[in-house]
């Protein structure tokens, strides 16, 4: 299944080289204008004051690797899991910022552990993953550094805290380190850079509250 964004830019890819083959008086500086276009990776969505003041619920902004972001509008809270659907109805849900299901993205995951994320223990359990394409259940051992304190620009300026947190699988052979930084003052997740599935590029997510 294609990734958030691509069928946009599918569309796109469609329509300029349907004006390539129809058009035989371009130069090559008009081809090369054209492609550049379709293969550059996509513009991003720039977050404004204007913009975020135009939106009525909570959103996130969700890149994922190359593709065009996206904003994905929160659905439902339910505790401390919060629900984010797209305009194509992919889902996220996500705990403390950290992604725990997914349904749309082709490679999709869901922790079947009951407490996921909690950057105050430092001795987690290791955590049980399902994924799909292909499908595997497996445990993942997660460690947290310490927690700093940087300024992060959103909309805005927040003071964050920022903390990293490691991950290995003994299946695929899957490692790697996921980011996320909360608000000082509302605890709330503001941001996270996550690899969630071996086999997807890496999501990006920019939180917005109302």
């Amino acid at each position: 299944m294609l990734g958030i964004g691509m069928i946009f830019m599918i569309k796109r890819s469609i329509l300029c080289l349907s004006l390539i083959c129809s058009c035989s008086t371009l130069k090559i500086e008009d081809y090369k204008a054209i492609l550049n276009e379709v293969l550059t990776p996509s513009e991003d969505i720039i977050v404004t004051e204007d913009l975020f003041n135009s939106k009525k619920y909570s959103f996130a902004k969700v890149r994922i690797g190359d593709d065009p972001p996206v904003l994905m509008t929160l659905a439902t809270i339910d505790g401390d899991i919060f629900s984010w659907i797209s305009s194509d109805y992919v889902k996220i849900r996500t705990k403390h910022g950290k992604i725990i299901n997914t349904a749309g993205l082709g490679h999709d995951i869901s922790y079947l552990s009951s407490s996921v994320f909690d950057a105050s223990i430092k001795d987690q359990e290791s955590l049980l993953l399902e994924v799909s394409n292909p499908h595997a259940i497996f445990s993942q051992d997660t460690d947290f550094s310490e927690v700093e304190t940087k300024k992060i620009f959103l909309h805005k300026e927040y003071d964050a805290s920022y903390v990293t947190e490691t991950f290995k699988t003994d299946v695929f052979q899957w490692s790697g380190k996921n980011h996320y930084a909360f608000d000082s003052s509302t605890g709330l997740a503001i941001w996270s850079h996550q690899h969630i599935h071996p086999y997807l590029p890496s999501i990006e997510l920019s939180f917005y509250y109302k």
